[in-house]
């Protein structure tokens, strides 16, 4: 983490050996009668050498990862939750409250479901 007073704040979420972790960084009110918002980021990272796995900002090819890539800026304010693996109409997702991405087909997971009789 390289912003000032980003924290860690909510478990990870490890998928496919990528990292998902959420992270916050408070930022100063201009106003005193108003709480700040803040900064909320979704970092995506391999587990084996903490590089970027997606390109995020745009910019050059998807071959030419940079350090801007690990993470995206999420537009929900206040504090983020934990990323969640969800499947979504035969899409595996993650999603960090509402915003979700779509993610790799998960290997080595088997998936369970529960029914009642």
């Amino acid at each position: 983490m390289e912003n000032d007073g980003e924290k860690v704040l909510a478990s990870s979420t490890t998928i496919n050996n990528e990292v998902f972790v959420t992270t916050y960084e408070p930022k100063v009110s201009s106003d005193p009668c108003l709480p700040p918002t803040g900064t909320s980021r979704l970092y995506h990272l391999s587990v084996l050498d903490g590089r970027a796995v997606r390109n995020y900002d745009g910019v050059g090819e998807a071959s030419e990862l940079t350090k801007p890539d690990r993470y995206v800026k999420l537009r929900t304010g206040g504090l983020p939750p934990t990323p969640q693996r969800m499947r979504v109409d035969d899409t595996n997702v993650v999603c960090v409250g509402t915003e979700c991405q779509a993610i790799d087909a998960i290997s080595g997971v088997v998936e369970t479901y529960w029914y009642e009789d």
